[in-house]
């Protein structure tokens, strides 16, 4: 289970124009996946402060905070040991970012890359017998040559692939999670049909009075569960903003979370925000069926395993959206 709070400080090097352009880019990082970054003194999940302030921190250390100090000369990133900007390893030196590390080190094969696709809606890695997939990131996302290796990404490691999983770049996060979705995801010979039909919204008693979900699953959802509340960063008309949705969420019993968070990096700050919640669900592609996901607060996760790799590389390169297919997935889940 994860604490409310990250706790902590990490000191940055931003004595240079060029270092201090760098921190501003992965502060956004940072933002865009869900965390409350404070410049001032209001209460934050990071507050950050410059070094020439660092009495004013020390006098605060009687209380659980994480802090991020920036060095804006080279005597104080020295003094302090003070880290290059990445959006990640700040997170991490704060107590962010176990579930990401926890699912690449669950990793356990020698397979290596024969093909990653990239489309307009989904990414996919097929290594060997293992074909996983994730949500891509957003179109405006800069392009794969951010991470794409000189010589490419055939041959390589499958768990070298999933370390990109240790990142807050969307891209760089979407491939990690297909590979940690490739090993983890495979089809099952004796997957039952009762347990497709608890599967997802199917196991939820409709109108779904009481239910929170994070994230827009279609009309389907809204049809069996009409009195649900469904939280958006671009919210529609009848759905609430993710800046306004914290009483909602600590104020239900059921949470039913997109597998798109974990993609895009949001996953932690829900799990972390919404600690009274009794019943909490990840459902979506983008989900790895990985038990590690449940000493981070899941109660149940539901996914999809590739059972037809031609006909998944196909739909995924022809920018098809709804890969929750039967001809081409196995609809798959766990409970703790």
């Amino acid at each position: 289970m994860l604490d409310k709070n990250l706790e902590g400080v990490v000191y940055i090097s931003a004595y240079s124009e060029e270092l201090k352009n760098k921190f501003d880019f992965e502060i956004k990082q940072l933002q865009s996946c869900g965390w409350d970054i404070a410049f001032d003194d209001r209460e934050a999940d990071i507050s950050v402060i410059d070094s020439s302030h660092i009495d004013i921190f020390v006098s605060k250390q009687d209380s659980p905070s994480a802090y991020i100090v920036i060095c804006e000369d080279e005597a104080a990133a020295k003094k302090f040991d003070a880290i290059a900007p990445d959006a990640f390893s700040m997170l991490s030196v704060l107590g962010g970012g176990g579930l990401e590390r926890a699912l690449v080190e669950s990793i356990d094969t020698d397979a290596t890359i024969d093909e990653v696709v990239i489309g307009l809606n989904w990414s996919m890695i097929i290594a060997g017998r293992y074909c996983g997939v994730a949500r891509s990131p957003s179109r405006g996302t800069e392009g794969a040559r951010t991470i794409r290796p000189p010589e490419g990404f055939r041959g390589k490691s499958l768990k070298s692939i999933a370390r990109l999983l240790l990142s807050c770049d969307e891209l760089s996060r979407s491939l990690g999670l297909a590979a940690v979705n490739a090993f983890w995801n495979l089809p099952q010979d004796d997957y039952s049909v009762s347990q497709k039909k608890s599967w997802g919204f199917a196991g939820l008693e409709a109108p779904g009075d009481g239910v929170v979900v994070i994230g827009d699953f279609g009309a389907n959802m809204k049809q069996r569960l009409p009195m649900a509340k469904v939280i958006e960063r671009e919210p529609k008309l009848g759905q609430v903003a993710a800046e306004n949705a914290s009483d909602i969420i600590n104020n239900t019993k059921k949470l039913i979370i997109t597998g798109q968070t974990l993609a895009n990096g949001s996953l932690e700050p829900i799990l972390r925000s919404s600690n009274a919640v009794d019943m909490r669900m990840l459902l979506g592609p983008s989900v790895p069926m990985a038990p590690v996901m449940f000493e981070y607060g899941l109660n149940q996760l539901g996914a999809t395993a590739i059972h037809d790799v031609d006909a998944a590389k196909n739909f995924v390169s022809e920018t098809g959206s709804m890969i929750m297919l039967d001809e081409i997935v196995q609809k798959i889940n766990m409970s703790s």
